[in-house]
C-alpha cells in the first residue's frame, strides 16, 4: 500500500499516454505473485484519481493497495479521500471483519504531543529546508506550492476526470436553468466525447426525465452551437427532433432531443475541479506549518 508514483492501467490518469514499458513490467510482476489492485476490483471503471500534477496540469492514480487474490474476501470496500492540504487523495480500505459488531471499539489518531518535543519540530524544520533546497529552482515558489494542493469537486458534486458534474432536482425552462447555473459558479452540461456522454447517460437513472444542457440551436447560423461558441460535432452528440428557432437540446437516459427552450425540464451543471476554498495568505498567516514555510 502506497505511492507507487505510477498508473498501473490506462484508466488512471486523465491523459490518454499509454503505458510505459516499466509500468508494464511491473504489471506482469503483480501477475505474477498473483497480486490485484483492490481498487479496480470494487471500481473497474471509475475515473477518480489521487494526484494532481500543477507542472503537467494532469490527474492520476498513482497510490495503490495491492492484496493477494486469495484475500479478496477480507475486504468489503475501497475508496479515495479527497485530502484538503496534499497533493494525494487518501484511500479508505474497508476490512470484513465478520467477528466483530456494533461500534468500533479500537481508534487510531495522531499524537498532538509530538509537536511539542523539540526534536521532532527541528526534524521537521530540517526536512522542509532540504525539500526546497533540492526544488530551488525559479518555479519553486510558496505561491506554487500552495497551488499544488489537491484539487476537489463540491460536496455532492460528481467527478469525472478534471471535471464536476450536479443534476437538479427542479424543473425550469433552458435561459432560468442557465442562470441557475452561472450563479453557481458553473455552467449548463457541455459534452466533449463519448466517454463523458456514457458517464451523465449512466447518471440518470428515470428514462423518462429529461435535463437541458449547454446546447442550442442558433437561427441565424442554422446550426446547434455550446454555450462557450464551439459547435457541435455530429459524430459524437446526435439531435432528434426539429431544428428551428428557440430550440434547446436536453438529454436523456438514452437519447438528447431538440425541446422548446421554454419548456421545464431538470438540468445539469459542470464546472473545472479547484482548489479548496482557502486563500493561501490567511492559511500562511494562522497554520501551524505556515511558521516553517515563512
Amino acid at each position: 500500500m502506497g505511492d507507487f508514483n505510477t498508473p498501473l492501467s490506462p484508466l488512471d490518469r486523465s491523459s490518454k499516454q499509454k503505458l510505459n514499458k516499466e509500468t508494464i513490467e511491473l504489471n506482469n510482476t503483480i501477475n505474477n505473485l498473483d497480486l490485484t489492485d483492490i481498487y479496480r476490483i470494487y471500481q473497474p471503471s471509475s475515473s477518480v484519481y489521487t494526484f494532481f500534477s500543477a507542472a503537467h496540469g494532469s490527474f492520476s492514480k498513482i497510490d495503490h493497495i495491492l492484496c493477494h487474490r486469495a484475500t479478496l474476501s477480507k475486504y468489503k470496500g475501497v475508496e479515495i479521500i479527497p485530502c484538503t492540504l496534499s497533493d494525494h487523495s487518501g484511500m479508505k480500505l474497508e476490512i470484513n471483519d465478520k467477528r466483530r459488531k456494533g461500534k468500533p471499539y479500537i481508534t487510531w489518531k495522531m499524537n498532538n504531543m509530538l509537536l511539542n518535543d523539540q526534536c521532532v519540530t527541528e526534524d521537521i524544520k530540517e526536512e522542509i529546508k532540504k525539500f526546497l533546497e533540492i526544488n530551488e529552482n525559479t518555479d519553486t515558489t510558496y505561491r506554487n506550492l500552495w497551488d499544488t494542493m489537491k484539487l476537489q469537486c463540491p460536496k455532492r458534486w460528481l467527478q469525472l476526470q478534471d471535471k464536476c458534474f450536479t443534476i437538479s432536482s427542479s424543473s425550469k425552462t433552458w435561459n432560468d436553468s442557465l442562470a441557475d447555473c452561472s450563479q453557481g459558479e458553473s455552467s449548463l452540461l457541455l459534452i466533449q466525447d463519448q466517454e463523458e456522454l456514457r458517464f451523465i447517460q449512466n447518471l440518470i437513472k428515470n428514462e423518462g426525465i429529461m435535463y437541458w444542457i449547454g446546447l442550442n440551436f442558433t437561427l441565424s447560423e442554422k446550426k446547434w452551437k455550446w454555450i462557450n461558441g464551439s459547435l457541435l460535432n455530429h459524430d459524437i452528440l446526435k439531435i432528434f427532433g426539429e431544428n428551428k428557432e428557440n430550440s434547446c437540446a436536453a438529454i436523456s437516459k438514452m437519447t438528447v432531443f431538440s425541446e422548446s427552450c421554454n419548456s421545464e425540464n431538470k438540468w445539469i451543471c459542470e464546472k473545472k475541479l479547484k482548489p479548496y476554498n482557502l486563500s493561501y495568505e490567511n492559511y500562511m498567516g494562522k497554520n501551524y506549518l505556515g511558521k516553517y514555510l515563512k
